[in-house]
């Protein structure tokens, strides 16, 4: 029955958040159809069309806010638009039926939506492995942002003005400068499943982690041209690195989130540089859709992804002249550099006139990782291999140099694959555009050592990793596998597939192998926790004080109480909280557990009872 129940659970949720993903694509789709069938361009390809659905959705949300209109309301006026906007478009372009055609070339390939799927079902199965029939759908390891994401995402969705239900705090700062679009994210969810948010928290995680599972797969199989299972396994192996399971157990959703927008910005920039439609418009759209998401998903690394932004641009601008041989060298790079620079320049313009405070907020959030009592909690060396996605453990501190051999390792497939990429003739595609995610990967690595000799055992060098290193890493070894196979894969292609998939499969066994430690110290909560939601149906109520000893508890309380107003006697994120007024006044209870009732206390569910002393 346990595995059946586990089988359900992790289908459900992974067809859960493709359905979200999907949502999201479509709100692009919709727009750049209704943009093609009024005679505009065609877009430049899927990865682009996410990140136009995403910006679209912030706009929206953010206007929403400030004009206190509930996100359920937003939602479905947005969904609204994307039917109807496409609808009249065609009806005023008559039988122009090669608009519609034209869509179809920047639509998700078969392989993109498959390798969606492995990683969401992957991903989903290894998330949920804990779980029993008698716990929420929700997992948390030592950190309680959950809560916070699922109560302000539940603000926002029913939001009509005011600071929120909690006393004596406003919700309404976080909103405007935190994680903005994580927050609509998890609310986007929670509209379309007509759930609460706690009862949904994963299914926005299962759907960032799953983009980003694809779009590593996508860069695997389309730029290094890896087959495409060993491209899908080798990104599955990613998503089972210890570093990925710290992020994922912990819930930093808006980390995620952000994460999978960047490797979508980096597959919009390949896209359309393959369809040879990367002009200085294209690029900007490109550029300005996708870091609006990234700013309010996760303001501290808008600038860094900016900057990554501008050089793959002008990467790729060189490479295109390169190939062609339109002009000497320097000249080329300079050109390609002046393009970059103006673009990126336009788009910080443009994201700080739309948000101004969130782009101040950012700055000084950059600002603060200078300093030496930096948020968050120390941790050692990644490992350089882990980073890679190879199936080794968080790190080695036993045995003295080992990161230094690890890092020769890696510099050592770098240069077999230059080596092996000069000496190729037959190339299937320019030489430079095939080293380019190795030498990007490469150059992150490198760069996260600089940040280990720079902060030490520190909070930064590992969101530095996980951020960064660990989603391009891979490139390194997989192109160097890709090369080394290339002679093999052309005599005996399916022998050399599947052995390149098992060996990747044996890898990513050691990762699952090292990564279910995480399951250990995992924290869940009974479904009974839900029984605290009645309290709000409740008319002779109007005030509920929460008096629960542990801090989860109090912020998942405070979660399900959404319409009473609420007071704490506790620590939590809003406050270090105050004991309940004495008496208890007409129309107040305190909600405790029922293990500490007293006589006239009222029963609530099987856990908690309301009590009027």
């Amino acid at each position: 029955m346990a595995a059946g129940f586990h089988l359900l659970l992790t289908v459900k949720l992974a067809a859960a958040a493709a359905g979200l993903n999907a949502a999201i694509f479509w709100f692009g789709a919709a727009s750049a159809l209704t943009v093609r069938l009024a005679g505009g361009r065609p877009p430049p390809g899927s990865a682009f069309l996410f990140g136009l659905g995403f910006a679209e959705l912030i706009v929206g949300s953010w206007i929403c806010f400030h004009l206190d209109i509930g996100l359920r309301t937003g939602f479905a006026l947005m969904c609204g638009a994307s039917l109807v906007l496409p609808a009249s478009a065609a009806a005023l372009a008559g039988r122009r039926v090669a608009s519609w055609q034209t869509l179809a070339p920047a639509l998700p390939s078969r392989f993109t939506v498959v390798a969606f799927l492995v990683c969401a079902l992957a991903f989903s199965g290894f998330i949920t492995a804990a779980l029993t029939p008698g716990d929420l759908a929700m997992v948390l390891r030592g950190n309680n942002d959950i809560h916070m994401y699922a109560k302000v995402a539940d603000v926002l969705l029913n939001y009509a003005g005011g600071p929120g239900n909690i006393v004596g705090i406003d919700l309404r700062p976080p909103v405007q400068s935190d994680v903005f679009g994580a927050y609509v994210y998890l609310a986007l969810a929670a509209f379309l499943t007509q759930q609460p948010t706690v009862s949904i928290t994963l299914m926005p995680l299962i759907g960032a982690a799953a983009l980003i599972g694809a779009s590593i797969a996508w860069i695997a199989a389309r730029i290094i041209r890896l087959p495409a299972p060993a491209a899908i396994v080798l990104a599955l192996c990613v998503l089972f690195t210890g570093l990925f399971a710290e992020i994922s157990f912990n819930y930093f959703l808006s980390q995620l989130i952000s994460r999978a927008l960047m490797l979508t910005m980096l597959i919009a920039l390949l896209q359309a540089h393959q369809r040879r439609c990367l002009s200085l418009p294209i690029s900007f759209t490109i550029g300005l859709a996708i870091l609006i998401g990234i700013q309010t998903s996760y303001p501290a690394l808008f600038l860094s992804d900016l900057t990554m932004f501008a050089g793959i641009y002008a990467g790729l601008q060189c490479i295109d002249a390169l190939s062609r041989r339109r002009s000497a060298v320097v000249w080329t790079l300079f050109v390609a550099a002046l393009k970059s620079v103006g673009v990126t320049a336009a788009i910080f313009a443009t994201v700080a006139l739309l948000f101004p405070d969130r782009v101040s907020h950012a700055l000084q959030l950059i600002r603060s990782f200078s300093e030496v009592d930096v948020g968050g909690w120390p941790m050692d060396l990644v490992s350089p291999l882990m980073l890679s996605g190879l199936g080794v453990g968080w790190t080695f501190p036993s045995l003295a140099g080992w990161p230094a051999v690890q890092f020769a390792v890696l510099a050592a497939m770098v240069l077999a694959a230059t080596v092996l990429v000069a000496r190729k003739r037959d190339a299937p595609q320019d030489p430079l555009l095939l080293l380019g995610p190795m030498a990007l990967g490469a150059l992150l690595l490198a760069l996260y050592a600089v940040a280990w000799l720079r902060f030490g055992q520190s909070y930064r060098q590992w969101k530095f990793a996980a951020s960064y290193s660990l989603l391009l890493g891979f490139a390194v070894p997989g192109t160097a596998l890709a090369l080394l196979c290339a002679p093999l894969l052309a005599r005996w292609r399916r022998t050399t597939t599947a052995a390149m998939t098992l060996g990747l499969a044996a890898i990513l066994a050691a990762n699952w192998h090292f990564s279910r430690h995480w399951h250990d110290n995992e924290g869940h909560f009974p479904l009974d926790y839900l029984t605290i939601a009645k309290i709000d149906s409740m008319p002779d109520l109007r005030d509920v004080v929460i008096d629960l000893p542990e801090f989860g508890m109090r912020m998942m309380a405070a979660s399900l109480i959404r319409h009473k107003r609420v007071g704490l006697t506790g620590l939590t994120y809003y406050g270090a909280g105050a004991p309940p007024p004495s008496p208890i006044p007409d129309g107040m209870r305190v909600l405790r557990l029922k293990s500490a009732a007293r006589p006239g206390d009222e029963p609530l569910g099987e856990l908690f009872v309301l009590s009027r002393q």
